[in-house]
């Protein structure tokens, strides 16, 4: 099914290419292609004594950014990270996280998350 979807996009982008240049030599198009793997996961996070589980659905990637949508009880937000940047480049730096949409309570929740995020990733390499 997904390779039927970027069959399609490819013969899409490939007769869109051929128009612009057929029809007019000043136009100079570029167009970014990226690969978007939709992936949704459970995280278990743990707060003081507490576990909980959120659900995390990939949103968005590229090789410099990616977000991630985290819902929960009480939870909905966006993450947004530098990860595909870092590991490209392959540079051993902290990851930075931001939340780009929604709020939480406190820097103390958004740790917990991010740090049962990153686990998860490692772990499974969910999104490599």
């Amino acid at each position: 099914m997904a390779g039927s979807s970027c069959l399609m996009l490819h013969n899409f982008l490939n007769k869109l290419h051929h128009s612009l240049f057929q029809n007019s030599s000043e136009n100079i198009v570029y167009i970014h292609c990226m690969l978007i793997k939709h992936m949704d996961w459970f995280l278990k996070v743990l707060d003081g004594t507490n576990n909980y589980s959120l659900k995390a659905e990939q949103l968005f990637i590229n090789k410099q950014i990616e977000q991630i949508k985290i819902t929960g009880e009480g939870v909905s937000i966006i993450l947004q990270s530098n990860r595909p940047l870092l590991e490209d480049i392959e540079l051993e730096r902290p990851i930075t996280w931001k939340v780009i949409k929604g709020k939480l309570k406190d820097d103390h929740s958004l740790e917990g998350i991010t740090r049962a995020l990153e686990v998860s990733l490692k772990s499974a390499d969910i999104i490599n």
